[in-house]
């Protein structure tokens, strides 16, 4: 049942921190437990002692944002083609593989010194839009058996400076990139492939949480 409309796009960033202005008919992902939070800050306390009784007045710093979602593992449904994930993974730590029709590809941390990547999201609950800019964060992935795989994404990402927050409907949507490739069939491969020796059974998969790089917000 779908109780609110969710729309979450996203594109990789250019310079970070700066609006890459993702659309739904090309950035829209197809999202799983979609969570976000508008703002977040940190309280900037003194705790001066002072000859007075009283509270004594604090101020907020690190303002940022928070999203959470998971999405599908599955591939583009085109040889040669990257499947959308994989833009998502780099703004994780995770490198843009060389794709080529016919030959397999892995998706690796990114080298040690290297640019790191970051991505400008919008979500959108009904008409409602929050933005997103410079966002960076870690992943997860579930591979139980039987089952669809799916990675979990947390972002953290800066508030743009300007219209942050605002009453517009994400307009066309296309998740077509999202259905085209195998999903069910890659969990059984993964989730079979070892014994477990002190029950003589095979599991019925497994989970892993991978920590990307996370920048520092200033």
């Amino acid at each position: 049942m779908v109780d609110a409309i969710k729309v979450v796009i996203a594109k990789k960033e250019t310079v970070y921190a700066s609006d890459a202005a993702p659309t739904g008919a090309a950035n829209a992902i197809l999202t799983r437990n979609f969570s976000s939070k508008p703002i977040e800050t940190d309280r900037l306390d003194r705790n001066l002692d002072l000859p007075t009784f009283g509270a004594q007045p604090s101020a907020t710093s690190n303002e940022r944002r928070t999203m959470s979602y998971e999405v599908e593992i599955a591939g583009s449904g085109a040889a040669g083609t990257a499947p959308p994930w994989m833009e998502l993974l780099e703004g994780c730590g995770m490198a843009a593989p060389a794709l080529t029709p016919g030959v397999s590809a892995v998706q690796s941390f990114a080298a040690a010194g290297a640019a790191a990547s970051s991505l400008t999201q919008y979500d959108y609950i009904a008409d409602q839009r929050r933005k997103m800019v410079g966002s960076v964060g870690t992943f997860s992935i579930d591979l139980t058996a039987g089952a669809y795989g799916f990675f979990g994404l947390e972002w953290t990402g800066l508030v743009p400076p300007g219209t942050a927050f605002d009453k517009t409907a994400p307009g066309a949507t296309s998740l077509a990139r999202w259905s085209g490739g195998r999903r069910r069939g890659q969990c059984r491969a993964l989730c079979a492939g070892r014994w477990t020796r002190d029950r003589g059974q095979w599991p019925q998969g497994f989970e892993v949480r991978l920590q990307g790089r996370l920048l520092g917000i200033f």
